[in-house]
């Protein structure tokens, strides 16, 4: 698409009287905020009970209809009325099965409680404790240990507000402990409207369009932003959604079985599974037309043997985080080679403003603090101690960047620095420069400033530790600090599916992530 042709669709799309109208709070911080509908989560979930039968869910274990799902859902608010959970409260959602998370959730919705959304791979004390630090009244394991039936008749949707809060959440934990994230209505059903306003206008001109809403497949769990933005993009559409277990041959499987036509959640070892896949599984994919990925930036060389490998398949990506409830910026694979390090194209119901270490702001194109304002942006981060707020004021995000004269969004990463010898060395430029060597599929920087080393953490294993070394030495030369490089099979994930900084850290000893 033309720049011209790029700003005449954003006009029409969000200008008076567009689907995607926007308007503009005025807080300490600009909010520019979607005037139609819908605004909450209870107007998704009446306005999709009208899909009835037609496919929902699906996973390797069945299919479950909209209508399915509704009736479980009524079936789990009655028993969560019987016991107990009101109106205003937090209960905590534990269940691995899909079906049976996303009945719990929107049946906690339709009762005016907010679920706390904790990863099921969490130990049993950590769930315990942010269940309790929260004033969770219920912990829902399994909907069978609590007595749910399923024969039950309809639960009327209660009164929701925007401001009321709709789910807890918690940050990746990438590299500290998580947090806890308050989401209202407004902050979810923005973010997930601007996404979908961002597909949009990333969307090819011409495109062939399938007879009936295009299914698609999330690896993203359901508990992360990912997963739960996936279930309500189905509500709003009327599409089916399969889940994967994250396992490559069932995902191909599933998307042959139910002529899957996108891909959501797509990390990098997800990517790289699908390039490594014999000829044979590839054509299992004939139905796909476009795969999201999240993750770290990648590399041209991927790029190219993407295009090379799956020419009738499209790429995005996106960059956002838990705080904001989805990307607020998107880009496709023809915009990422054209602009090399560039995250996407800024969501119209974004606003950023980049500034230096003193909160100055910075002249278009300076690299500086990202810092982003919007109605999409969660409420505030929540713990024992209270609540500290987050939207209605500039937010800083960490990471360092600049916006070019066409929204598009430079990000260089987390300022993630570490000083040696009175230099400041660029983590992230210098994982992605061992990324780039053969063999390294992924890669972690550690360092110990107290006994002067720094800890390269690769996987999988490899006999290129030699050319690590040497590659690390050339950014560092000239210090007296140690190189240590250690390779494993695999690094440890985060339930998002990004390299847990903290676990890595753990498994090689007390040292702090760079």
């Amino acid at each position: 698409m033309s720049e011209d042709g790029y700003v005449h669709l954003k006009q029409r799309l969000v200008g008076p009287g567009g689907p995607f109208e926007l308007s503009m709070i005025e807080d300490e911080a600009p909010q520019p905020e979607f005037r139609r509908g819908p605004h909450t989560l209870s107007e998704i979930f009446q306005r999709s009970a009208v899909f009835g039968s037609r496919p929902f869910l699906a996973s390797r274990a069945g299919q479950q209809s909209f209508s399915d799902i509704f009736r479980r859902a009524d079936a789990v608010a009655a028993n969560l009325i019987r016991l107990q959970v009101a109106r205003g409260s937090r209960l905590t959602l534990e269940l691995t099965d899909p079906v049976d998370w996303a009945a719990s959730f929107i049946a906690a919705t339709k009762i005016g409680a907010s679920p706390v959304l904790v990863d099921p791979s969490w130990d049993e004390a950590t769930r315990e404790q942010r269940a309790l630090s929260l004033e969770s009244v219920l912990r829902l394991r399994s909907l069978d240990c609590e007595g749910i039936v399923v024969d039950h008749s309809a639960v009327p949707m209660g009164p929701v507000s925007v401001d009321d809060e709709a789910l807890v959440t918690f940050t990746s934990g990438t590299t500290r402990e998580p947090k806890a994230v308050s989401v209202d209505h407004r902050g979810l059903v923005t973010g997930l409207r601007s996404m979908m306003l961002l597909a949009v206008l990333n969307s090819t001109p011409g495109a062939t369009r399938s007879a009936g809403p295009p299914c698609a497949l999330t690896f993203a769990p359901m508990h992360y932003v990912g997963g739960y933005s996936a279930l309500i993009f189905s509500m709003m559409t009327g599409a089916p959604l399969i889940f994967s277990s994250g396992e490559i041959d069932e995902a191909f499987d599933l998307v042959e079985a139910h002529e899957v036509r996108s891909i959501g959640g797509v990390t990098r070892s997800h990517l790289l599974d699908l390039l490594d896949a014999p000829l044979s599984f590839r054509a299992k994919l004939k139905s796909l037309r476009s795969i999201n990925y999240f993750g770290a930036q990648l590399e041209p060389e991927l790029l190219d043997q993407f295009e090379r490998t799956y020419p009738e398949v499209g790429l995005s990506a996106g960059y956002g985080l838990t705080e904001t409830n989805g990307s607020i910026a998107s880009g496709t694979l023809t915009q990422f080679r054209e602009r090399p390090g560039v995250a996407g194209r800024l969501s119209p119901a974004a606003c950023v403003r980049v500034v230096d270490d003193w909160g100055r702001p910075l002249s278009q194109g300076e690299v500086g603090n990202l810092e982003i304002s919007g109605a999409f942006l969660a409420k505030s981060y929540v713990a024992a101690s209270g609540a500290t707020p987050i939207r209605g004021q500039w937010f800083n995000t960490g990471d360092i960047g600049y916006l070019d004269d066409q929204d598009f969004l430079h990000v260089r990463g987390r300022r993630h620095f570490i000083v040696i010898d009175g230099r400041e060395i660029d983590v992230v430029g210098l994982e992605r420069k061992i990324a780039n060597l053969a063999g390294v599929r992924d890669v972690v920087i550690l360092a110990d400033t107290a006994k002067s080393i720094i800890a390269i953490c690769v996987s999988p294993q490899t006999d290129a530790g030699a050319m690590i070394e040497a590659a690390v030495r050339a950014d560092i030369m000239g210090t007296h600090w140690r190189i240590l490089v250690s390779a494993f099979d695999s690094l440890p994930l985060t339930s998002s599916g990004k390299v847990s900084r903290v676990e890595v850290a753990k498994r090689i000893g007390a040292m702090t992530p760079a």
